[in-house]
């Protein structure tokens, strides 16, 4: 197995290797409906979004939160 190039990322078996034969057997064939898969990325990107808007949801939480703790002790 090698890095895919950029690092980070997942890794590709090396040709020749029989990783690559099993990765072969279950490549869809030319010419195959790929809505399905199209219909899976739309999903995913929905998801995307949607853990997004509530990462920042938390984040304003949070800054909040760290202002109103910082003005109290300023306060005192």
């Amino acid at each position: 197995m090698r890095p895919v190039p950029g690092g980070g990322g997942p890794w590709r078996p090396e040709p020749g290797r029989p990783e690559d034969e099993e990765r072969d057997e279950r490549a869809p064939a030319d010419g195959e409906d790929l809505g399905e898969a199209r219909r899976a990325l739309g999903r995913l990107g929905g998801e995307l979004r949607e853990t997004s808007r509530s990462l920042d949801g938390a984040l304003d939480v949070a800054e909040r939160g760290r202002d109103d703790r910082g003005d109290a002790a300023g306060d005192r």
